[in-house]
């Protein structure tokens, strides 16, 4: 039978993995809903990221059926757990390589495909002595834990996916949140912060000893869940505003970013040309990413100009049309049809 602390262990780590499920799961319906490529795969990688604790969710329901912990001779624990570090990772390098628009994207994601391959080669051959694991003394009594053994191959890989982890991962939407703006600057801290919590979190869990330390450690990384989400989910509008607004979804990015006001007052283009920020989504409208009106200077991004085209084809300012090989239509405020005023009944002649 479980102990507290085999309970507190079981849950947190199911607890981690269900959230990882979920978020990617949501990540997944929101890209199709709104046509977020890197939110597809940001979704996948999350699940991925998640089930990197399947070994701990899957002894705990053993456990719950069978009163014993999960057969782990051939090193299934671990397998169950490891087998998502490359693929997750994987996905990590995709949405790097699509935010930053890198020309060496083909040679560094066949590069982390290799290393993934070899990864996986590795842990199946080598698990047994990859790992120290460690069993309770009463089966059943708590979960199996797992040690790196840092001296194995696979120990001597990992800190080469920490490293990546944080390079690309926190480090990168920390850069994207520099370069942008407003609410798109906070959603891109909240996905950075998450992710430092997140690599640090998992890389403290398969490093120090086994014990109650290991439940905060995965409190801590289903707080980065919670970042996640305030990073990707759709803002909030109040809902007497919500039939005035064209929604504009903008594909590539992480969450639907703007919808067209019904009012554009000329201080808001002003500041948005004086300090060349994109009218749409609010980031950094400048160099090769920068797309300005013909007929007003008003600026964008290539990305919302671009997904502005393939809707009314208008720009929000002056209704020019944004590509004018395309055909456009006047964006239409939706207003109330004003009553007729009853001045009476007319008088019989």
């Amino acid at each position: 039978m479980l102990s507290p602390v085999g309970w507190l262990n079981g849950l947190s780590a199911s607890g981690v993995v269900l959230f990882g499920l979920f978020l990617g799961s949501y990540g997944i319906y929101e890209s199709r809903k709104y046509d977020a490529k890197i939110l597809f795969y940001w979704g996948i990688g999350a699940i991925c990221a998640g089930f990197m604790w399947l070994g701990n969710f899957i002894d705990l329901l053993t456990i719950l059926i069978t009163g014993h912990n999960i057969d782990n001779s051939f090193g299934l624990y671990g397998l169950l757990s490891f087998v998502w570090l490359a693929p997750a990772t994987l996905f990590i390098i995709i949405i790097y390589i699509d935010l930053f628009k890198l020309r060496i994207k083909w040679f560094l994601l066949i590069s982390f495909i290799i290393i993934g391959i070899l990864w996986e080669i590795i842990l199946f051959i080598d698990i047994m002595n990859s790992f120290n694991f460690i069993y309770p003394d009463t089966p059943g009594e708590d979960l199996i834990d797992e040690q790196i053994i840092y001296g194995s191959l696979i120990g001597v890989w990992t800190p080469f996916y920490i490293i990546s982890g944080f390079i690309f991962w926190g480090i990168g939407f920390l850069i994207k949140a520099i370069q942008s703006e407003g609410v798109v600057r906070k959603k891109y801290i909240y996905i950075s912060i998450g992710g430092f919590i997140f690599i640090l979190g998992a890389m403290l869990d398969v490093s120090i000893p086994p014990g109650i330390s290991r439940v905060f450690i995965r409190s801590a990384i289903i707080i980065s869940w919670f970042l996640y989400y305030l990073g990707i989910r759709e803002e909030p509008l109040k809902k007497e505003k919500k039939k005035q607004e064209k929604v504009v979804k903008i594909e590539g990015d992480f969450f639907r970013l703007s919808r067209r006001p019904d009012q554009i007052t000329e201080e808001e283009v002003s500041l948005y040309k004086e300090k060349k920020i994109c009218l749409v989504c609010k980031g950094k409208a400048t160099g090769f990413n920068i797309f300005i009106c013909s007929s007003c200077n008003t600026l964008y991004c290539r990305n919302c100009a671009t997904a502005l085209s393939d809707l009314e084809n208008v720009c929000w300012v002056c209704d020019s049309p944004i590509d004018e090989s395309k055909p456009f239509k006047s964006y239409e405020k939706d207003k109330e049809e004003p009553k007729p005023e009853n001045k009476g009944e007319d008088k019989l002649k």
